[in-house]
């Protein structure tokens, strides 16, 4: 498609960010078609790398134990949704 400087560390998303570069998108897709209709879905990743790192601040690791069923969101600072979901276990 032509687009070549998203992927280098030349990359200015203007307001957006300026420290990241993409490193790679992919894209899954699935169709089922079959007499009742069509159903489609689809996911895109986008795969981000730091131009630069500066200190990074030493981060405590929290362990969770997810025994039972749950429902979570995971969201930006701003508060934000970005993902949402359950989790029924293995």
């Amino acid at each position: 498609m032509g687009i070549r400087k998203v992927f280098s560390r030349d990359a200015d998303f203007g307001n957006v960010n300026r420290e990241f570069y993409l490193d790679r998108i992919s894209q899954y897709a699935k169709v089922k078609v079959d007499e009742i209709g069509t159903a489609a879905e689809a996911l895109t990743s986008a795969v981000l790398k730091v131009k630069e790192m500066g200190a990074v601040e030493e981060k405590s690791v929290v362990y969770f134990y997810a025994d039972h069923p749950f429902a979570y969101i995971i969201a930006d600072p701003f508060g934000n949704y970005c993902f949402m979901g359950t989790s029924w276990g293995k």
